[in-house]
């Protein structure tokens, strides 16, 4: 696992990043990311961290499918500006679900203050693993989108897991993770971070065994 520091903001940005291949993303929508960030933080602070993160990856916003969260952000300001702003739906998962996902990065910290030792890398995980049941493709000449089934981006209100499921879904597994965690500290001093993973054939976690499939 590779850790970089930005050079421009001597100790307010690091990236955990593994030696995965990065080539071939730009365009190919098949990105998730999981987000976590301190109380109170503005906007600015989300939205750097995450245009950040995506240009590690030679990405953009064009290529990201789903955003998920802990449910305990729901009603953060930013959360709710980076729904209006960026025309995603966030899903917010209960500390309960991302505290079962296994992640390569966990924090007793973390654990601490929200329940789980984790809130980017198991709601990322989390929600690439939803992704392929529940989000329909993106519309083509060739197949246009269903009317029945949902868009994967649907500005407004967040998805509430009573919406969803009933169960913990299928995480994908930590392999699915491009970038583990990208954490920003703003001019305010408070931290936002995310995680990338594939949402895209991925190694999922078999719900019988807990091993991945």
């Amino acid at each position: 696992m590779n850790t970089t520091t930005s050079p421009n903001r001597p100790d307010t940005a690091e990236t955990q990043v593994p030696v995965l291949p990065a080539s071939g993303l730009a365009g190919s929508r098949d990105l998730v990311l999981g987000i976590g960030c301190d109380r109170n933080t503005p906007y600015a602070t989300l939205a750097q961290v995450i245009d950040e993160a995506l240009a590690q990856l030679e990405a953009s916003w064009a290529d990201v499918r789903a955003v998920a969260s802990i449910d305990l952000k729901a009603d953060e300001v930013a959360m709710q500006e980076l729904q209006r702003h960026r025309g995603h739906t966030i899903h917010f998962y209960p500390a309960t679900w991302l505290a079962q996902v296994p992640v390569p990065n966990p924090s007793e910290t973390v654990r601490k203050y929200t329940g789980t030792p984790s809130v980017s890398e198991a709601a990322a995980l989390l929600v690439a693993g939803e992704a392929a049941q529940v989000f329909a493709p993106a519309a083509t000449d060739d197949a246009p989108a269903r009317a029945d089934v949902p868009p994967p981006h649907m500005p407004g209100a967040s998805v509430p897991v009573s919406q969803r499921s009933v169960s913990l879904p299928v995480p994908a597994s930590m392999s699915a993770l491009l970038i583990e965690k990208h954490k920003l500290r703003g001019p305010d001093g408070r931290n936002a971070t995310v995680s990338v993973a594939r949402a895209d054939g991925m190694a999922r976690l078999s719900p019988e065994t807990g091993r991945h499939a």
